[in-house]
């Protein structure tokens, strides 16, 4: 059934319709009307009607003879010119157009200018001496590092150490001076002198122990055992009458008092008193602060004083710093104990000496003292708290006959 027909399916009949209702009117495009409307809105905004100007206002004459031939890639990089040749000075010429304007006499009266084009032959930089300067310069003017871009890397601090590298205190030589009491003959004073060391050193550590074992310790005394224990849960369980009894004669008797309420006069006192002390504190405090005023030198001296103080106080904080081992991982490093013999095994001849020491822990911890790696400690493996089952396989089992 085609789509304009008006009848209706049901009843055969033509539909009826109010013609002057907008949903009955015939539809049109209109979408070609609105483009064109909204063109002509655009060129009234912008200037004006297109079809009003003249050819002068919408197009433009050239003059100039252009380039006929766009320049190839080729061309373009051999006519480059390398930034090391601009930075070391060499001569380079580079071509230069200027445009001049100069009266040509003709046969009339009238005068015409002619455009003449001149190529000058630019100056060519100063011969740098690469040994005369620093590598600084040098890098200065390859990178055109101007004196705002050095400024800004100062405050910025990228200049500056990081926190990791340790000051210059703390580097040691690389192979230390043993003491000169490990010495296979050393003298009476230097042996007893290492041997103060190392016994202050272990005093030191045993103390440290001690305090440890003593924060952890706990007296047996204080150890719950199964009879206390018992004792707590079954507490209150099996009380006798005669104990309730004695508890219930103990208890004595409550005797409640009355509070008689203040009358308006005795509250007015007490309040009158109360505003009274607090008027006179708060006289009292701005009595002494209006006098501060006159204190102005003493503040002034006490001020001073502070900051001395203060900044002697980060002087001293600056100097232990600088002289302080920096702590590169989870631990500090400590010092390792130095090789010694006792009085008895002191041989005082290089034929009866013994080696002491390793040579590869030495070396060891020198690296961790001058920073070249963090300290550690090695890790032990855990125990396992279940045994490791060990099962054979069917396709391996031996097969026994």
């Amino acid at each position: 059934m085609p789509a304009n027909t008006r009848q209706n399916v049901k009843g055969g009949k033509r539909q009826r319709w109010n013609k002057n209702k907008k949903k009955h009117w015939p539809k049109i495009d209109v979408t070609d009307v609105e483009k064109g409307l909204e063109d002509e809105r655009l060129q009234l905004r912008t200037g004006g009607m297109v079809k009003d100007k003249k050819d002068s206002e919408l197009f433009t004459i050239e003059k100039t003879p252009g380039k006929t031939t766009p320049e190839s890639n080729l061309e373009k990089a051999r006519s480059k010119v390398l930034r090391v040749d601009k930075v070391l000075g060499e001569p380079v010429i580079e071509k230069k157009t200027r445009v001049v304007k100069k009266p040509v006499k003709r046969l009339g009266k009238k005068k015409a200018t002619a455009v003449i084009t001149q190529t000058k032959a630019k100056e060519a930089a100063p011969m740098m001496d690469l040994w005369g300067v620093s590598a600084e310069q040098v890098a200065d003017k390859l990178f055109k590092v101007n004196k705002f871009e050095k400024h800004t890397k100062k405050v910025i601090g990228q200049n500056k150490m990081t926190k990791f590298i340790p000051p210059q205190a703390v580097f040691t030589t690389a192979v230390e001076v043993a003491h000169a009491g490990s010495s296979y003959n050393p003298t009476v004073d230097d042996h007893q002198n290492l041997l103060a060391v190392e016994h202050e050193r272990e005093v030191k550590r045993l103390a440290k122990e001690e305090k440890i074992q003593r924060a952890i310790h706990v007296d047996p005394k204080d150890y719950v055992t199964e009879e206390i224990r018992n004792q707590e849960l079954t507490e209150g369980l099996f009380a006798d009458e005669s104990d309730e009894e004695e508890e219930e004669e103990a208890v004595d008797e409550i005797h409640s008092t009355v509070t008689v309420p203040k009358s308006r006069q005795k509250r007015r006192r007490e309040q009158a008193a109360k505003d009274a002390i607090r008027e006179k504190i708060e006289q009292k405090v701005k009595r002494v602060r209006e006098n501060e005023v006159f204190r102005t030198k003493t503040f002034l001296t006490e001020i001073k004083k502070e900051k001395m103080v203060s900044k002697v106080r980060q002087e001293k904080k600056k100097e232990v710093a600088a002289t302080k081992q920096p702590q590169l991982s989870y631990m500090r490093f400590e010092k390792p104990d130095q090789d010694l013999q006792l009085s008895d095994e002191i041989a005082g001849s290089l034929r009866k000496l013994k080696p002491e020491g390793n040579v590869m822990f030495d070396r060891y911890k020198s690296f961790q003292q001058r920073c070249v790696i963090e300290p550690r400690k090695r890790f032990k493996n855990t125990k396992r708290d279940t045994k490791v089952k060990y099962q054979e396989k069917r396709d391996y089992r031996e097969i026994t006959l």
